[in-house]
């Protein structure tokens, strides 16, 4: 396939387009070299229809295809762009007796306090490998001026869940602990992942231990919700604008995620049974599988790839609402005129470039910029409550029902056996208690008079200076 012309990146890149819809502001980026709507990228209509008609000549089978099968398809197309030579190595990193490949990209010999960057494969958690997205990590170290590491993590259904999840945080803990030996940051480690990547970087950093911290997530086309059934946002074909001159084949890409009952059900069926130990509404929502279902108020900044034909598009919108609303510092940018997997296609689609120069961007450190300008930043941290899905809540809820009053939760929000005056309360779900919550209903007040909520406040004040802000006010 031909390189596609690199000025198009640049003209997607500098054609920033917001747009409202249903409520969530999105960055729509166009095609950019036609105006048609509602049809295909030329370069994306060329791979799409190619694959498309082969297809259709191929002897139909009843059978649903194997995961090796599967496997043996599953290739990239990314392309080397890089200008400058990066240094390249592989280690090994032990998780739970399953030994990890991580490749490392580094833009230099002896690198010094370096951001780091973990890239999570795609590929529905039992197919995919690492190196096939080399050049996408090699672009990232280059342009980012980053330490990339691009782990081999344990595929399904040979390694179920949660063992992907735990190979990310063992490889976390590994480049955080030495991170001296890697040449990095350790208060400067990014997430980004492609699709079933996606998820997984999301799932890491919702199950990151207490003293590390994840400064950014990059995520292309990531599957947040695994309930096939779900009723957490409508899927509609008609929220997708489709050219009739283009309908087959634009509709062939919206399987994968459509929740209708029309997609694709024997893969997202396969990728159920291969990736979860159980197929029971407990596994499919649980917050590190489906992360629609997660507190996200704890993550960091966030930004989200969607591509216009891709069924998965609605559900990470979705998303994008409930970081909103969950005050996560995020923003959702839509490429239009491409599908599912567009990363996979670097140098081809220019929507692939665009997205990592948008990505590379955003890794470039606000405090630094601020440094360099002379700007001195202060943060106004608004410690006084969490959100009712924060774990900690989470826990003090158990510890009141069960009448619990060892557990370390249990007075660490404010709460009353009977209805506060002058104090907005609710009751404690199974309990004859109340919680105060002065903001609003889903956000209980903390109980600054115990010891531990205060230890885990000074954790977060001491983070931010770790970071370098010049001082902050509570």
């Amino acid at each position: 396939m031909e390189l596609c012309n690199r000025e198009l990146a640049n003209k997607i890149v500098n054609s920033p387009n917001p747009v409202e819809v249903d409520g969530l502001n999105i960055d729509i980026r166009k095609i950019p070299d036609i105006e048609e709507k509602g049809v295909f990228d030329p370069r994306e209509y060329f791979i799409r229809k190619a694959m498309f008609d082969f297809k259709q000549k191929m002897p139909k089978r009843n059978a649903v295809p194997t995961v090796e099968e599967i496997r043996s398809h599953t290739k990239t197309f990314a392309n080397d762009l890089n200008d400058k030579d990066i240094k390249e190595k592989k280690f090994t990193v032990n998780v739970k007796g399953r030994t990890i490949n991580v490749y490392y990209y580094s833009p230099c010999e002896n690198c010094k306090d370096k951001q780091a960057v973990i890239y999570i494969h795609g590929g529905s958690f039992f197919a995919g490998e690492a190196s096939s997205y080399k050049h996408v990590c090699r672009y990232i170290s280059e342009k980012a001026d980053a330490v990339v590491f691009n782990i081999e993590y344990s595929l399904a259904p040979e390694n179920k869940y949660p063992a992907a999840i735990e190979d990310c945080l063992g490889l976390i803990n590994e480049i955080y602990n030495n991170s001296q030996n890697y040449g990095i940051d350790k208060n400067k480690i990014a997430l980004s992942g492609d699709s079933a990547g996606g998820n997984l970087a999301i799932a890491t950093t919702l199950n990151l231990p207490k003293h590390i911290t994840v400064n950014y997530l990059g995520l292309f086309y990531p599957c947040v919700d695994m309930m096939p059934d779900s009723n957490q946002y409508q899927w509609e074909e008609s929220k997708y604008c489709i050219a009739e001159s283009q309908r087959e084949l634009i509709t062939s890409r919206l399987s994968l995620g459509r929740a209708d009952g029309q997609g694709n059900n024997e893969l997202m069926g396969m990728i159920f049974y291969c990736y979860l130990p159980q197929l029971t509404e407990e596994y499919l929502t649980k917050p590190d599988v489906s992360p629609v279902y997660a507190d996200l108020s704890i993550l960091p900044k966030c930004t989200l790839f969607t591509a216009e034909f891709d069924g998965l598009r609605l559900q990470d919108e979705y998303f994008g609402k409930l970081l909103n609303k969950q005050g996560v510092d995020s923003k959702v940018i839509r490429f239009n005129g491409v599908s599912h997997a567009f990363l996979d296609y670097l140098g081809i689609l220019p929507q692939a470039e665009a997205s990592l120069m948008i990505m590379i961007e955003d890794l470039k450190n606000l405090l630094d910029q601020c440094k360099k300008r002379n700007v001195k930043l202060i943060l106004d941290l608004v410690l006084n409550h969490t959100s009712v899905n924060n774990k900690w809540f989470i826990e003090f809820k158990r510890a009141h029902t069960n009448n619990d009053e060892s557990s370390v939760y249990y007075n660490f929000y404010e709460w009353y056996t009977e209805t506060p005056v002058g104090h907005t309360s609710r009751v404690i779900p199974g309990t004859n208690h109340y919680y105060e919550c002065n903001f609003s209903s889903e956000m209980p007040e903390l109980n600054y008079d115990n010891p531990k909520v205060y230890e885990e406040m000074v954790k977060v004040a001491k983070y931010w200076v770790d970071q370098g802000v010049d001082g902050y006010r509570f």
